[in-house]
């Protein structure tokens, strides 16, 4: 099972402008040594603002890559410092795994390592994001640290419910007993199908845009989420709090 963020839902305006860390731990391999690997599972590992980032040592030496990782310290950066800081450990779980072009292309969040594995991936990327083409990192750098910000929410949530804590399961079934979400309008005007009624993870990543201020479709804001969503609103004010 997986949740897969193609760059097809219309996620959170997320605006990364925070600096990019001067500093981003990557080691390097000789060139011989990468002519030698046949494992497509071998990585280096960086360490961005607290989170570890993997990239296939196929891409170690691809310009695109190294400039997709720079967008990506600068957006793990400024998440870093709208989160609530007793959250961020647990955020922080979600690991990000660069990979070359698979089967789809976009940014996914995956659950389970027993899919990856009978799907012929690799089961270490289980509760990590996983992010298949550079190419679409760099092309559209704003929206594609949106799916990031949402990745990350979906797995804040999955963390919170991995700990045993059944609170986010149980409210996204009480939801599908209401009409919430069944159509929303997004930032455009456009009338959709809400994202939040299709897994608890969703509804979890929109609850958490909603009240960072950060949601591109209704609610958008803490204080739209609170009228519209009453019981979404407490929800995640428990995890969130105050915010920053």
């Amino acid at each position: 099972m997986k949740i897969c963020l193609a760059l097809l839902l219309t996620l959170t305006a997320f605006r990364a402008e925070a600096r990019v860390p001067d500093q981003i731990s990557t080691p390097r391999l000789p060139k011989l040594l990468l002519d030698s690997v046949r494992d497509p599972w071998v990585y280096s590992i960086d360490t961005m603002s607290g989170w570890t980032v993997h990239t296939n040592v196929a891409l170690i030496h691809s310009d695109t890559a190294a400039a997709m990782k720079r967008i990506l310290a600068r957006g793990l950066d400024s998440i870093s410092h709208i989160f609530p800081i007793k959250s961020l450990p647990l955020l922080r779980k979600s690991q990000i795994w660069i990979e070359r072009n698979g089967d789809f292309r976009g940014m996914t969040y995956h659950l389970s390592a027993s899919w990856l594995k009978q799907n012929g991936y690799n089961p270490a990327m289980a509760s990590g994001i996983e992010l298949s083409d550079p190419t679409i990192f760099v092309i559209d750098s704003e929206y594609g640290l949106e799916a990031l910000f949402n990745c990350l929410m979906i797995g804040y949530g999955f963390q919170i419910s991995e700990s045993g804590d059944k609170s986010i399961l149980e409210a996204y079934q009480h939801l599908l007993q209401t009409d919430l979400y069944k159509k929303v309008v997004d930032e455009t005007g456009r009338t959709e199908y809400g994202t939040a009624r299709n897994t608890a993870w969703d509804y979890f990543a929109v609850l958490c845009k909603a009240y960072l201020n950060r949601s591109s479709s209704y609610p958008f804001t803490r204080k739209s989420l609170r009228e519209y969503d009453r019981a979404g609103f407490e929800l995640v004010s428990r995890y969130l709090g105050e915010g920053r």
